[in-house]
Formats: C-alpha cells, structure tokens, sequence
C-alpha cells in the first residue's frame, strides 16, 4: 500500500507499466520502485525528500539510467531527474542540471570551442548528475581526470529536505573538513581513479567540500545543480593504434607510455576486436589505442596499425572502441554475464598483474575472460563468457586487487553490487567515517539506502 499523498508529489507515477521501466538500470539489479516522480526544479526536490522522511521511505536519484552497479534502482521514491535539464556556459565553466545530458552538453560546448574532461562511452546518454553520482571518467582521464577533477560547486537537498550549498556553506564545508581530517588517507587506493566509498581524501580544504558529492551516488544528497570546469577543446591530435600478440606485453607498455602524457590510453582485447572489423595483423591478441595532441607514441614494442592525424578517422576509431561494451555482449554465448567485478583499477605500473589476476580467478570457473578500458588509469573492465560459476570469484579477484593497491571501481561505483565490499576494500574505520559522514548530510537515512554504504553499516 503507498503512503497517503504520494500521488501527489511532482509528476509522480504510482502503478502501471512505468514502475516496470524504472526498475532496472544497465545492470542486472531489479527492484520495482513504488513510486517515480519528476521535479521540475530543486522545491519539487525538497518536497519530494521531505515527504520520504515523514514517511520513512528512500528515495533514489536517476539520470538517463546507464549505471551498471544498481545505484539508480530502489524500492521506494525514483526521482527522475532529467526535467531539470538546464544548462548555462561560461567562459571556463558550465553550470549544468542534474538531468542535463551529456550529448546535449558536448554539443553546447563544442560551437565554443571547449569541452568537459570526464568523457563516458555513453556519454549521449547519461546525465551530468549521473556522472558527479558515480564520479565518472572515460578515455580522457589521463589529461582531464574524472569528475572529481572537474565539479566547482554543487546544490543539492540534504536529507532533512534542505536546499545547501558547496563549498559556498561555510559551516557545512568546515564540518565535512573536519570528518575528512579524522579520516586516514593510507586507506585510500593509490589510483587515478577511484569511485569506491566517499572520496573524503580529495577534501584537504573547505575549498574542496563539493567534492564529496562525486561518487556518493544520491547518498549525501539529491543534487540540483553542478558548475563544471571546461577545457578548451584540442587543436592538434594523433591517434596511434598498436598491436600485440600478447596482452601482458601490452599491459607492462602501458607505464611508460602513460608516463608521455597522452590524452587516452585505452585497450581492448581479441574478443572485441574481432567486431571492429579492421585490419590487424595475424595473430593480433589485443590492441592500444592512443592519442596524444601531436607527437607520436614511444617507447612501446607495439605493431602500428593505424596513425592518422584527421579527426573524423579519429573519431571513427573511438565511436568503436566506445561500443566494447555492447561487443563484449556479443561475444560471449548467451549474452555474457554481468559481473560485480568489471570496474578495478590498480596504479598503471601493476597492471599486469591484474591481468594475471583475472586468469588466476577465472582459472577453473569455466568462464573465459573479455577485457577491455582504460588502460593508462589501470582501470580494466570485465565480462565473463561461459557457462562457469561465479561463487567466490568477486572476493578472490578483489584480494587481489587491494593486495595490488587498488579500488574495486573505478568510475561505476559501489551501487548495491559492492557496496558489501566496502569494509574489505577500506577497514573498518574508515567505514566508520563514511558513516559520520553520511549521518551528517542523511540523519534519516532516506537517500538511496543501501548504496555505497550497505544498510547495516549506514
């Protein structure tokens, strides 16, 4: 039975086929919601958390729903945020609404000859306050860094229902500083990226406190608006593509070539390959592609199949590599199988043990590892093909990925998938202070419960 008043909340979707199309987003969670709403504006927002607070029922953001970690699905209020959509550009910045897309926003960007750094390969898709949510990346993040990097200011509703400001609340900020300060920052990976738990080490200054939005995941606060920073668009770029015959070989390139300072490093492996349908030679077990804002790739041991300085041919080979994601599905018989363990990342320099430890966990499952990512961020994204089990491979493969220094996800987020993990991945202290921390900004525990923080320890 809904709560009395539901129906009456901005735009609000209480039975029928709609609650079917909320229930998931890319990933495998499902949970039917038992109402979505669409604010207009950030008094719909408060109104709508204040509502779930009397009533003692969460309520889950959701941009455009491409997520994979079941961050934006939630059994209670689904606030649709893509009504609030605006966009203003600056001359350095833009000042964007959580449901503003990032298509839309590229294109804006573009006739001014700017761009925005974090560069998802769903970009057309997903929304601005989906990507400060998840602390999203993409191929960029080598020169741009993520949106952690990029987020100037944030408003949002708190879960009182109260309309704030970062860094712009001064006693606010100076609170989150102080948790930051109580935190042990050894217990953070040590990545370029890194979406897993709140990001209370990149808070070294009240200055800093938007920060803590990007990753959170609608946890800390519903988010109304996000000033970005921008960058001017690159006059000059050369995309090389390498080929090797050994992924491991491939993999102990990718240090020193990140070391140049090129914009992307990505890689992927022969299972996509094969349906990007250009010539490599025989043999080919994966590729590199690299662009960089002028000068050629060195010091690799790589086959150059491909150099070309012409944008459109740049931009045909990422609009590929963009859909591995989709080939790695049709790679695999049946569909492939989602798995909590597609988004680690580890410093760039090991991550050929990471690839190692793929095959050690997948050795004897029946499954067979597809790999594809951002290979410069030591970042590498995993499906699984085969008709294997999975049971105890996630625990083993994160072991291993913290015994290597990294984070669980690099730019997906914990969502409910692994939000199980978090204590593994930081102990339990500073779980303790992503605790404080949320207690601070959701003293109810209204927003999106169970992610991030798993309810038991919110």
């Amino acid at each position: 039975m809904s709560p009395r008043g539901l129906a009456r909340l901005p735009g609000a979707v209480v039975e029928g086929e709609a609650l079917d199309a909320y229930s998931a987003d890319s990933g495998p969670c499902r949970v039917r919601p038992l109402a979505v709403v669409m604010p207009r504006d950030a008094a719909d927002v408060a109104r709508t958390v204040r509502f779930a607070r009397r009533s003692r029922i969460g309520v889950t953001p959701r941009g455009g729903g491409t997520g994979l970690a079941g961050g934006a699905v939630g059994g209670g209020i689904v606030m649709d945020m893509r009504r609030m959509a605006g966009v203003r550009c600056g001359r350095s910045s833009v000042t964007a609404g959580p449901g503003a897309s990032k298509g839309r926003l590229d294109a804006m960007l573009a006739r001014r000859g700017r761009i925005l750094g974090p560069n998802p390969s769903v970009g057309p898709y997903c929304t601005v306050g989906g990507m400060l949510a998840t602390n999203a990346a993409g191929s960029r993040s080598l020169r741009y860094g993520t949106m952690i990097d990029s987020v100037l200011a944030v408003e949002f509703v708190d879960g009182t229902g109260r309309l704030r400001r970062l860094p712009g609340d001064g006693a606010l900020s100076a609170r989150i500083l102080g948790v930051a300060r109580r935190t042990d920052s050894a217990a953070f990976p040590c990545t370029s990226k890194n979406s897993s738990g709140y990001r209370l080490d990149a808070v070294r200054g009240a200055a800093d406190s938007a920060r803590i939005l990007a990753g959170s995941e609608g946890t800390l606060g519903v988010i109304t608006s996000v000033r970005l920073r921008t960058h001017e668009a690159p006059r000059r770029r050369r995309l090389e593509v390498l080929a090797y015959r050994s992924i491991l070989r491939a993999a102990a390139d990718c240090a020193g070539l990140a070391a140049a300072g090129p914009s992307t490093l990505e890689i992927i492996d022969y299972n996509i390959l094969r349906y990007i349908g250009r010539p490599v030679p025989a043999g080919t077990r994966c590729l590199l592609m690299v662009e960089t804002c002028g000068a050629p790739a060195r010091g690799h041991r790589g086959a150059v199949v491909a150099s070309t300085r012409s944008g459109p041919e740049i931009d045909r080979w990422w609009r590929q590599r963009d859909r591995s994601l989709s080939y790695s599905i049709r790679a695999a018989p049946g569909g492939g199988m989602h798995n909590i363990m597609e988004d680690a990342a580890v410093p760039v320099a090991r991550l050929p043990e990471l690839v190692r430890a793929i095959w050690k966990v997948c050795a004897g499952s029946g499954m067979r590892p597809i790999i594809y990512g951002h290979a410069g961020d030591g970042n590498l994204h995993l499906r699984l093909a085969g008709r294997g089990g999975t049971a105890g491979m996630a625990r083993r493969y994160f072991a291993a990925v913290r015994s290597l220094g990294g984070t669980m996800t690099a730019e997906h987020g914990d969502g409910t998938a692994r939000a199980g993990y978090l204590r593994a991945q930081y102990g339990a202290g500073t779980v303790a202070r992503f605790a404080e921390l949320k207690a601070l900004l959701d003293p109810y525990g209204v927003l999106n419960p169970g992610k991030v923080l798993p309810l038991r320890a919110a």
